[in-house]
């Protein structure tokens, strides 16, 4: 099983409606690797083959480093510092630099036009005319930290414009606590309860789930297609065991979708706790493939959703993973991941915006039906 994953993430982001200000075009690839090694080689493939593909990106410009070099040549010895440190960072992602602590987080001031930064310790940050590039720059040779480069560009009104982030997580082994039946290729679903999914969000139709694993005479399930939309938190934290979407699913959602015999058919994970979303490592683990992972909107999900987001027959769902790297963003504590439309991981997705749900549970299997 994968020890990193390497995450790659493309967006272009551009301005659509009120409700939120821009709406993301992503392209993510996610990889999973057994050896450091290997992992760190497609790291710095990847990084070269971003950096050649997309004309926004500054850093390379005619065979160079744009616009670092240019503004940091001759203004201060910490900018030009930072420009080689860049340079050689795209191109030997192991560089490490001696001593980054006796540096201190400096500005550089020419007119509002550019402002950069050496950080201490695994961070840089440079920024010109509203790019900012953020790396670490000395966890590439350990495999115990995660190694990752950002790239963000805005327009003049300060609206992002576009972003490129390339991560490797070390995720250590995922260990198999049971033996897991072999799903068929297109895998099995069952029925089990009732929901609205017509769009007059009265009718209650029976609920398909599909098959995720089976333990003994229990079944672990999840909904076949997005069957609500649904704030993760209210108050913008990510935090599962207190937020609202924790409640909802094990009150309002339980109520409508199951009567009292189907609720007794239905495993306990945790004290009050019968149905959750899936965390990272199970979205890894069940679905290997992107593609496996999109969901359908039910008519009733469809009227339901934002403007922007009904562009595909695939919908944007939650997990109950938060996104807690402080070195993203300093307000990580309100991220989360959710899959995107593509069946790709986004880890930037607000607790107090609606997302789509696919329900969990362990159920008894002779409850189900085919």
């Amino acid at each position: 099983m994968a020890k990193f994953v390497l995450m790659t993430e493309v967006k272009t982001l551009r301005e659509i409606a009120e409700w939120w200000e821009c709406q993301n075009d992503t392209e993510t690839e996610v990889q999973l690797f057994e050896s450091f090694d290997e992992a760190k080689l497609a790291t710095r493939k990847t990084i070269r083959r971003l950096t050649r593909k997309h004309d926004f990106f500054p850093l390379k410009r005619g065979g160079g480093y744009a616009p670092l070099e240019q503004f940091a040549h001759g203004y201060d010895e910490d900018l030009t510092l930072l420009a080689k440190i860049v340079r050689y960072t795209l191109g030997k992602p192991e560089y490490v630099y001696e001593n980054p602590s006796s540096l201190d987080i400096r500005a550089t001031d020419d007119g509002d036009h550019y402002i950069a930064f050496v950080g201490t310790k695994d961070l840089i940050l440079a920024e010109y005319y509203g790019q900012t590039l953020r790396m670490n720059v000395h966890n590439m040779s350990d495999p115990k930290n995660d190694y990752f480069f950002t790239y963000k560009d805005s327009d003049e009104s300060d609206i992002p414009t576009c972003e490129i982030s390339v991560r490797l997580c070390p995720v250590g082994k995922i260990k198999k606590k049971h033996e897991r039946k072999a799903l068929p290729k297109n895998y099995e679903t069952v029925t089990f309860g009732r929901y609205m999914q017509d769009a007059d969000g009265e009718t209650l139709t029976p609920l398909s789930w599909r098959v995720l694993e089976k333990r003994g005479d229990m079944t672990l399930l999840i909904t076949e297609k997005v069957v609500d939309h649904q704030q993760f938190a209210a108050n913008e934290s990510n935090d599962w065991e207190t937020s609202d979407i924790r409640k909802w699913l094990n009150t309002e959602f339980a109520d409508r979708a199951f009567d009292e015999q189907e609720k007794q058919q239905i495993g306990e994970v945790t004290k009050g706790e019968r149905i959750f979303l899936l965390d990272f490592d199970e979205y890894l683990e069940y679905f290997p493939s992107p593609d496996d992972a999109r969901a359908e909107y039910t008519d009733y999900t469809r009227s339901k959703a934002y403007v922007g987001t009904v562009r595909e027959p695939y919908a944007f769902w939650w997990l109950r993973a938060p996104n807690s790297d402080d070195d993203w963003d300093e307000d990580s504590n309100v991220y989360l991941y959710h899959v995107c439309n593509n069946g790709t991981l986004n880890p930037f997705e607000r607790a107090e915006y609606r997302d789509g749900v696919r329900p969990v549970l362990w159920v008894r299997s002779d409850a189900l039906t085919d």
